[in-house]
């Protein structure tokens, strides 16, 4: 048992997109097949340090723009909505709105807004 773990930690510490993987918590040794998801994590890691090192400070309204820039393109399965994407003027979507009572009188200061992507 102790071989096969060292065996695996070797195989993760020699191979980049593993490391990253495991360096962002996502490594799981019974799925190899995520290696386009590894080029994503790498690249929002980079990214994330990118924005740290320059010390740029996002609001919640920014970030929720991002988001719905980058889902932009992807489709909204029929079963939800009929329509062929998520970012669309159809009635499937519900644009998402940041409520600032949402998480008033609940004893967090972590506010995250209500991402309805999909049809009622």
């Amino acid at each position: 048992l102790l071989l096969n773990s060292l065996r695996l930690l070797g195989a993760v510490l020699s191979d980049h997109k593993k490391r990253t993987m495991y360096d962002a918590g996502l490594y799981d040794p019974q799925e190899e097949e995520d290696e386009g998801f590894s080029d994503f994590v790498e690249e929002m890691l980079f990214h994330m340090a990118q924005v740290r090192r320059e010390g740029k400070h996002y609001g919640l309204e920014e970030l929720q723009g991002m988001l719905m820039e980058m889902a932009k393109g992807f489709e909204c399965p029929s079963m939800y909505c009929g329509v062929n994407s998520v970012i669309d003027e159809s009635p499937c979507l519900k644009r998402t709105r940041f409520d600032t009572n949402m998480m008033e009188n609940k004893g967090s200061h972590f506010q995250v807004p209500d991402l309805n992507l999909y049809c009622s």
